[in-house]
């Protein structure tokens, strides 16, 4: 999506005050994702250092900053904390997996497959 509306990027650190028609520049993608008539202005955050992604005991943080791509080069790393598909990786031993959404943890490798939803 062209946003053909857009005067001006500007460094959110020191863009000075909000006027109408401003707008968050951050990974992007919901900001492209329709048209924004009357959006002139961008205040762009990746100036402001913000790791993209930060992997912990509590889980993953995506900063704002964080691109698609790096999202996905995160979850394809084999070294990396845990894999895409939710299973620990090899090079993650001794660290927890990430919860699911019920907040339990996954299966282990050993289990064949995730337990089907009720009612199928």
């Amino acid at each position: 999506m062209d946003l053909t509306s857009v005067r001006e990027v500007v460094d959110a650190r020191t863009a000075g005050g909000w006027r109408p028609g401003d707008a968050w520049l951050a990974g992007g993608t919901g900001l492209f994702a329709e048209p924004r008539p009357g959006l002139l202005r961008l205040r762009d955050l990746a100036g402001l250092g913000w790791p993209p992604l930060t992997a912990g005991r509590d889980g993953l943080t995506v900063a704002a900053t964080c691109t698609v791509a790096e999202l996905l080069a995160f979850a394809e790393d084999p070294g990396g904390p845990w894999r895409a598909d939710g299973r620990s990786s090899p090079g993650a031993a001794g660290r927890s997996p990430p919860p699911t959404r019920s907040g339990t943890p996954p299966p282990s490798a050993a289990t064949s497959a995730w337990p089907s939803p009720p009612g199928r």
